[in-house]
């Protein structure tokens, strides 16, 4: 019979940490991180100071925040911010969306 038992808090605690040290390295050197660095390019090519992007996904806001750790190191602007709208239908709901936003220069 095997004992599956965790063998101590610390081995938890190791267990986690290398595991979201993984997870970041997924993020940052992934598609996720490809596709926001395209949209940074195309936007920065096209004359633009800023680039953004709607978060649709509950899941995915914990992603935007490492690649928003890594672009402030790197220099830029970035937030992630919640905007609450009327909606165009229904005069009485409201709409709330979240986006990724980056800005460089001044």
């Amino acid at each position: 019979m095997t004992d599956n038992r965790i063998p101590n808090p610390s081995f938890l605690t190791s267990t986690a940490e290398e595991s979201y040290k993984e997870y970041r390295k997924e993020i940052l050197e992934g598609k996720f991180m490809r596709n926001i660095i395209n949209g940074i390019e195309t936007a920065a090519l096209d004359g633009y100071k800023g680039w953004r992007t709607e978060i649709f996904e509950k899941e995915s806001e914990k992603d935007y925040e490492i690649v928003q750790e890594a672009l402030r190191r790197a220099g830029y602007k970035c937030e992630i911010k919640t905007e609450k709208r009327n909606n165009l239908i229904f005069k009485n709901n409201t709409i709330t969306e979240r986006h990724f936003i980056v800005r460089w220069g001044k």
